[in-house]
């Protein structure tokens, strides 16, 4: 809901304070596919099938197929002797995020880093306390910052897709001064150390 185009927060006064109490009780987060192991739905656990390579129809012909004619300088046999290394690091190939079906991404964790990272970046500008507003409402912002300034450094930076995105609120959070921009430094003391910015 924070996220989405539909921005009267007037309706829902507390929808950030909902979405921060789900956030900060997340503790584990899958850094393998074998973590991902319990589903309220089991029919979501089973594997997704594996798309195989479609064979070409019998008018098409395959060019990695075609046979380079006698006298010919094949320019692919350059290519033939695959770097030994390469393969290893390589590994599995992965198919990119937005081209995954949605049960392919239940099982893939970078589709988990990308939809915990955007639920994050969506949150975040709603806890930011700021001087325009009332003396109240500038208190519960700033009591929602200290919540998750106290598990950004340790349960969300290291499992965000891009923690360099954070950098603006953080530095925001430290000038507001205060506890708020205690709490801040500890965040940017890692962004600085482990993200070099």
């Amino acid at each position: 809901m924070l996220t989405s185009e539909h921005r009267n927060y007037l309706k829902t006064p507390h929808a950030s304070v909902n979405l921060l109490s789900i956030l900060e009780r997340l503790r584990t987060f899958p850094t393998a596919p074998s973590d991902i192991n319990k589903w309220w739905v089991p029919e979501l656990g089973a594997k997704p099938p594996s798309k195989s390579k479609k064979s070409p129809a019998p008018g098409e012909s395959d060019s990695e197929d075609e046979e380079p004619k006698e006298g010919e300088d094949d320019w692919r046999t350059f290519f033939d002797e695959p770097n030994e290394d390469a393969a290893k690091a390589k590994g599995k190939a992965v198919p990119r995020l937005h081209k995954m079906n949605l049960h392919q991404s239940l099982h893939a964790i970078p589709s988990h880093r990308a939809v915990f990272t955007r639920a994050w970046l969506g949150l975040l500008p709603h806890l930011s306390p700021s001087s325009g507003q009332q003396d109240t409402r500038r208190k519960e912002q700033e009591k929602l910052a200290v919540r998750a300034l106290t598990t950004l450094h340790s349960t969300v930076l290291p499992h965000l897709t891009r923690p360099i995105l954070v950098m603006d609120w953080v530095g925001g959070c430290v000038d507001a001064g205060g506890v708020v921009g205690l709490l801040a430094l500890n965040a940017l003391f890692i962004l600085m150390t482990q993200y070099n910015l």
